[in-house]
């Protein structure tokens, strides 16, 4: 990594020049990420160690005595920070399918090819820090040993001691995993076999949302299975299976999709500060093309979902995602909230089923949302996620403090989540996703939810409230009795 390019690099960043500073972010983000997982053994903790890593060296470069020096000086600021990172936040033991992304097919070769990167990539988690590092560093991240050893400051024959070991330590899970044997994630087979007693049993609704709870906790989720035993076992199914109850629920989710995705007072009027800033942030996002989704599709994989168990993931894409045709999209729609006997507001996406119990009606809130999907044939890096909120943020609420954090949803396999400064509303979620069944081979998509009410508080400094949930059920109610009225009329 040491060169004259790169000292030249960082002496113009010693000078403060943005340019230069911008290529040693570029040049290092993915060394930084993969000792930080080393330490870790956590790529979303990894990823936030290392942003924090690049910005305190970047802010503290004019104390470098040597330029030829910063990867080794960056190194010792990166395993600090993830050393801090690792002891601040509870670690649960990772699941490999969030750490890095994969992309699915449904043939069994893909499949089985997927599975196979899978066990690797727990065997390698398990590992010590400094074998993880070097074999990260080298297997995953593409470094080569020369340019290892110069990053963390060691001799190029402790680099390859440490791969050799690293190898070593791999070889019986690596023999267990080509016999066909599954030596690690017993916790996940565990809960999957749980899912399919329950599929072929059933169980009351304390069972179901038990065992819904520990499908939730699982990366990726296990959606087709979850599917099967919504169709088969929910309440909403079982009342669907009468013809009366199954024609008004499905007057009923179409309904509830028109009003979802039908733009609020709030977002119309140009006095507002939620219409202000979500024509300000679509003003800065030039590169994502404006979507309005198809609420009939939507509404019919909502049907689908509780009565067949078959959803139509495609019909529900955005433009060209289908064909693998790289794109940018933002949409409108709400997003509810719950908040919890802490007081702390979460998605339904994190309540932890069923000790989170919450009155959705009672203690329900909506907020108004922007969606940015993107799709490119490339693997789409968490940073690249982070580049876009910290540059929106820029330009849409300059003056405004905020902080990024991991973030976990079953929908994405690496993640991150903005806060401002005082305001307990998250003002983005989002990440890298999971890939989608539907999409062709060698490309990744990316999603963010923007929550208005958040953006809007700190542009505008006055404090906009979440909407109580009631007064999306009391809409629905009007437009259900106006239909009944113009029938009997």
């Amino acid at each position: 990594m040491k060169d004259n390019i790169e000292i030249n690099l960082v002496q113009r960043a010693i000078h403060g020049e943005q340019a230069a500073i911008a290529e040693l972010f570029k040049l290092y983000w993915r060394a930084a990420r993969a000792t930080a997982y080393g330490v870790t053994g956590n790529i979303d903790i990894a990823e936030d160690a290392a942003s924090e890593a690049l910005y305190l060296a970047i802010k503290n470069i004019q104390n470098l005595e040597d330029a030829s020096k910063f990867g080794p000086w960056l190194h010792t600021i990166v395993i600090r920070s993830a050393q801090h990172q690792k002891n601040s936040k509870s670690l649960k033991k990772p699941d490999s399918e969030k750490c890095f992304n994969e992309n699915v097919s449904s043939s069994d070769y893909d499949i089985e090819k997927r599975e196979l990167s899978v066990l690797i990539r727990e065997a390698v988690s398990d590992l010590q820090d400094i074998l993880r590092e070097a074999i990260s560093l080298y297997y995953f991240e593409g470094y080569k040993i020369e340019q290892i050893a110069a990053f963390i400051d060691v001799p190029i024959g402790t680099v390859k001691r440490r791969l050799h070991d690293g190898r070593n330590a791999l070889r019986d899970s690596a023999e267990k995993i080509m016999k066909g044997k599954k030596p690690m994630n017993n916790k996940r087979e565990l809960i999957i076999k749980q899912l399919n007693d329950f599929l072929e049993k059933g169980g009351d609704s304390d069972d179901f949302n038990k065992v819904m709870g520990q499908a939730m906790t699982l990366r990726p989720v296990p959606y087709e299975l979850l599917r099967k035993i919504f169709s088969k076992h929910s309440q909403i199914a079982k009342k669907l299976t009468d013809p009366e109850e199954r024609r008004k629920y499905e007057l009923r989710a179409h309904k509830v999709m028109e009003i979802i995705r039908k733009p609020s007072q709030r977002v119309t009027d140009l006095n507002h500060p939620v219409c202000k800033v979500m024509n300000a942030i679509k003003s800065a996002l030039t590169a994502f093309k404006e979507r309005e989704e198809d609420t009939n599709a939507l509404a019919e994989n909502i049907i689908k979902l509780h009565t067949t168990g078959e959803v139509n993931s495609s019909s529900s894409m955005p433009p060209g995602f289908v064909e693998g045709i790289p794109g940018s999209f933002i949409s409108y729609a709400r997003q509810a909230f719950f908040e919890k006997v802490d007081g702390t507001l979460c998605t339904m996406y994190e309540l932890d089923w069923p000790k989170d119990k919450v009155n959705i009606k009672g203690n329900g809130l909506i907020s108004e949302v922007l969606y940015l999907t993107w799709l490119r044939k490339e693997i789409i890096e968490l940073r690249s996620v982070e580049e876009l909120l910290r540059d929106l943020a820029l330009k849409v609420v300059p003056d405004t403090k905020y902080i990024l954090s991991s973030y976990s949803d079953p929908r994405i396999s690496s993640g991150l989540q903005m806060n401002f400064e005082g305001i307990t509303l998250p003002a983005a979620t989002g990440g890298v996703n999971f890939a989608w069944p539907g999409l062709p081979e060698g490309v990744s998509v990316a999603s963010v939810i923007l929550y208005l009410e958040a953006w809007a508080s700190a542009q505008s400094g006055q404090n906009i409230g979440l909407k109580k949930l009631d007064s999306f059920f009391k809409k629905l109610r009007e437009k259900e009795e106006g239909e009944s009225n113009d029938k009997a009329q």
